[in-house]
This record gives C-alpha cells, sequence and structure tokens, in this order.
C-alpha cells in the first residue's frame, strides 16, 4: 500500500431531485466503484475487471433520460384525534406541490388546507347543568416561486403568496414580491452544499374578516422581507440553519423574525447525535379583531393550550 501514499481523488455525484432513496445510493456506490478501478487496475485483480456502459441506462447522447423531465410532486395527508373527559377534538391536514427546478429555472408551487375542530364541555353554575362549546377554524394557503437564474451564483424571481384563515381573521390575504437571490456556492454543488440569500420586496393586500384593532377591514401594505439558509451534507452529517426577517414598510414596529437550525453528526458508524431549536418573534398581528374575548372562547383557548402542552 505504501505506493498508494500521497495519492488523493475527489470525485463528485450528483443527484437528480426525482431520484429514490435507492436509486441516490445506488448512484454513489457506483462512483466510489469508478474511483477505486485506478487502484485496481496496478493489482492481481486487473485481470478480472469489466469496464463497460449498460445499454439500458445511457443514451446515445450519454445523458440520463428522465421521464418526468425534472418535475417532481408531492402529496400529504394527515390527521389528529384527542380526547379526554372535558375536552375532545380533531384535526385534518392536507397538502399538495409541484416542483421543477434545473440549472436555469426554478418553479415551485405548493398548496396547503387544515381544518380543526375542537369541544369542550363544563359546569355552568349560572343554568347549573354541563354545557358544551364547540369551536371550529381553517385555513387555507397557496405559494408559489419562479426564478430564473443569471449564472452560477445570482438568480432573480417572484413570490405570490394567498392565504385565508378563520384563526387569523383573514378573508384573503394575498401578497406579490419580486425578489433576488444569491448562492455563495455554484448550482453543480446545490445537492452537497448551499449558502443563500434571498431579499424580496413587494405589497400586501390584506382583507379582514372582522373589523381589527386598527379599525380596518381592508388594506394595502409594503412590505419587504429577508431570508438566509445554510445547508452542508457531508460524510460526518448534515446541518441546517436559517434566518428569516419580514417586516411592513408603513411602520417599521410590524415585523416578524424567525430563526431556527437543525444537525445530525455522526458520531461513529451506527450512532447519530441530532439536535434541533427555533425561535420566532411576532411582532405583525395587524389582524387582530376589535372585539371582547368570550368566556367560552377563553376557555376554549385554554383547553387547546393544555392539550398541547400535554402532548409535548
Amino acid at each position: 500500500l505504501k505506493r498508494y501514499v500521497g495519492k488523493a481523488d475527489t470525485l463528485t455525484y450528483a443527484a437528480s431531485a426525482t431520484d429514490t432513496d435507492d436509486e441516490v445510493r445506488n448512484g454513489v456506490i457506483r462512483t466510489i466503484r469508478m474511483g477505486l478501478v485506478r487502484y485496481a487496475a496496478g493489482t492481481s485483480a486487473a485481470e478480472r475487471l469489466i469496464i463497460g456502459e449498460h445499454k439500458d441506462t445511457i443514451e446515445s447522447s450519454g445523458a440520463m433520460h428522465d421521464p418526468w423531465n425534472s418535475w417532481v410532486f408531492n402529496m400529504k395527508l394527515g390527521g389528529k384525534l384527542k380526547g379526554e373527559q372535558s375536552s375532545s377534538g380533531r384535526e385534518l391536514n392536507t397538502a399538495f406541490s409541484v416542483a421543477r427546478v434545473t440549472e436555469s429555472w426554478k418553479f415551485i408551487v405548493d398548496f396547503s388546507t387544515k381544518d380543526k375542530r375542537d369541544r369542550v364541555t363544563y359546569f355552568d353554575s349560572d343554568v347549573e347543568h354541563m354545557v358544551s362549546v364547540t369551536s371550529s377554524t381553517g385555513s387555507r394557503e397557496g405559494n408559489a416561486l419562479l426564478v430564473r437564474s443569471l449564472g452560477q451564483h445570482v438568480s432573480v424571481g417572484v413570490i405570490g403568496l394567498a392565504s385565508s384563515s378563520t384563526f387569523e381573521n383573514t378573508d384573503l390575504v394575498v401578497t406579490v414580491t419580486p425578489a433576488i437571490e444569491y448562492d455563495l456556492f455554484p448550482y453543480a454543488e446545490a445537492t452537497r452544499r448551499q449558502f443563500t440569500a434571498q431579499y424580496a420586496v413587494g405589497v400586501s393586500r390584506l382583507n379582514y374578516r372582522e373589523r381589527t384593532t386598527y379599525n380596518e377591514t381592508l388594506e394595502t401594505r409594503p412590505v419587504h422581507s429577508l431570508w438566509v439558509g445554510y445547508t452542508t451534507k457531508q460524510p460526518w452529517g448534515r446541518v441546517t440553519a436559517s434566518l428569516e426577517g419580514r417586516q411592513y414598510l408603513h411602520n417599521p414596529k410590524f415585523y416578524r423574525v424567525n430563526t431556527g437550525a437543525k444537525a445530525s453528526l455522526r458520531v461513529f458508524r451506527g450512532l447519530s447525535f441530532d439536535l434541533e431549536g427555533s425561535y420566532t418573534k411576532i411582532q405583525d398581528q395587524l389582524a387582530i379583531p376589535h372585539r371582547d374575548v368570550s368566556s367560552q372562547e377563553a376557555l376554549l383557548k385554554s383547553s387547546q393550550s393544555q392539550m398541547r402542552t400535554q402532548a409535548r
């Protein structure tokens, strides 16, 4: 083995967004095998080596065939049931997304829904019998992103958002923001590492279900946002971190900040150490309704809070 001292090769494998876990694993193995060829060529195993192309997977042009043309579709369906003697609840979540990411274009659209129903039973001393209170909330949200690459590091595009929520007192919120994005690393390394900053500025049209504490039922406000994210996948693990800030330009005191990080670190084969944390500060609640919360609503919120605490 002394003759190989000082020799080092770096091979890169780039997985497609449409590849399954098994395809990615096979691609990595194939790349490692290719890297070992020159070392095996100097041993007795060289006589048993066979080098060739698989006619079913390699086209005459040499490019890999993708029947989906880089399109990726995802669908999710989830639900929750919870209950005890004095309270119960159920929740249904759905999500759908479609995406196409190439070296020149990025197109992503996703839509999600959430429907929640809670019921609380308590003894009302005024009528001297048990009373049940039911609350139903729902939300709908759609996002769209279209980005055009201007090179290995800079991209421009537009972000669109439409949402509605009974819980947040919004009938329809529409936001459109042109954006510019910079990635420290080139596109070819996107599957292994990314360090991206994105700035967007535009307008938000807010239509409320009830009059707000600021005496508004419909308003249009300028808004801007900054997002910074870092992701790396290495033999020792994976790290993801992000920082996002959003602010209404008509009044700087209306803003929100969200940051989070997640790491999965490999200590040794068979043992990994996971860390995760997040922090959010919300100061942009323009949609708070201008009315007092009833005792029944307060009871429902208290019950929901207790359920969330117990679930943790």
